[in-house]
């Protein structure tokens, strides 16, 4: 928290999402050299009284397939989600859709009457109880959900879908946009007035999937929407940003946020470190370890977090994660390989400063 605040504490702090990190002796190796776990929790509970849910299995290539189905006055719709358990991490599954809830422009109106059918009931209790199961040993984040267009393209239409819809009826999915950015304010003020320090938007911001121009209209008003109301209450406000992020730099600039989480630099993403920092002085930059580096051994994991470290840290407003899923042959090496680095970095610093001293 000190770093994302502009602080330099005197030890490199660097963190990983707590469900991507097994229980066993690299957990606590790792943890023991500074590694802090990160998690999420929602302020809120969310209910729809007038919408009922039918859930089934089925399996498909040795796979299961969730299916549900939303039943409403106005008419029904349905999604189907392959389901993947990971072998290195107890109880934690995946989930992947493969049909998406909208098909057609007759399902727009049925999402709509869902969106504004939800009723949300404040509740703090969850939050705190996992804030002091965690303690000092991570940082929790109080998870508002994706942004409209995000949650759109990644959960409700696809980004075909999404994308020939905005071409051909524009006032139906805008509309549908306004509603959801709408029922959306009602969740932020609950999360202004909470006890959460960290408010998270997990949004997966990537060029991949997202123009210029989409984030220009319809990602940047949301966010400057809502910034003012986090900050008003002396909160943080943070977008997780985990893509591709060169073409968007600029515009991200411009967003009321204080820090941009999951950064991933090259090889895996297209924006260096320092020229995000460049880019934003006035927001902390919340890395994320390129993972495909974890493939390439432990030499070049090692050398990769000491460049990083050398070049984004002493600028301040930085901070190394780990927030995507790793090849899990590379994994407990990998993060060894991480800790290591950060213990030479910061024996270096010591040397520096010793000097310096003298």
């Amino acid at each position: 928290m000190g770093v994302l605040r502009g602080a330099k504490p005197n030890r490199v702090p660097w963190t990983i999402y707590a469900i991507l990190l097994p229980r066993g002796h690299v957990e606590r190796e790792v943890r023991n050299k500074g590694a802090g776990l990160v998690t999420a929790s929602p302020i809120c509970q969310t209910s729809y009284p007038h919408v009922e849910v039918e859930v089934r299995w089925t399996w498909e290539e040795d796979k299961p397939i969730l299916c549900r189905t939303y039943h409403t006055p106005v008419g029904s719709v349905s999604e189907r989600a392959r389901t993947d358990l990971s072998y290195y991490n107890e109880g934690y599954r995946s989930q992947r859709i493969v049909e998406y809830i909208i098909k057609s422009l007759s399902d727009y109106d049925v999402v709509r009457f869902i969106i504004e059918d939800a009723v949300y009931h404040e509740d703090y209790t969850g939050f705190v109880r996992a804030r002091e199961r965690l303690g000092e040993d991570g940082l929790l984040l109080a998870n508002m959900g994706r942004c409209p267009l995000q949650r759109m393209s990644i959960e409700l239409a696809g980004l075909e879908r999404l994308a020939l819809d905005l071409h051909d009826y524009p006032e139906v999915v805008e509309g549908l946009l306004q509603t959801m950015e709408q029922r959306q304010d009602e969740v932020y003020r609950m999360a202004a007035e909470s006890p959460a320090e960290l408010i998270w938007s997990p949004d997966n911001v990537s060029t991949t999937r997202m123009s210029p121009r989409w984030f220009e209209r319809y990602c940047l008003p949301f966010y400057n929407r809502h910034g003012p109301m986090v900050h008003r209450a002396g909160k943080m406000y943070v977008a997780h940003m985990d893509g591709r992020l060169r073409g968007l730099k600029h515009l991200i600039a411009q967003c009321d946020l204080d820090v941009i989480e999951a950064v991933t630099p090259p090889p895996m993403g297209d924006l260096p470190i320092a020229e995000a920092q460049a880019a934003w002085p006035d927001k902390s930059v919340w890395c994320n370890f390129p993972e495909s580096l974890f493939a390439e051994g432990n030499c070049a994991v090692f050398d990769h977090t000491l460049d990083l470290l050398r070049q984004a840290y002493s600028r301040g407003h930085f901070v190394l994660g780990v927030t995507e899923d790793m090849p899990e042959d590379y994994l407990e090496t990998g993060l060894s390989a991480i800790a290591q680095a950060i213990e030479k970095y910061e024996s270096e610093e010591e040397t520096l400063y010793m000097g310096g001293q003298g």
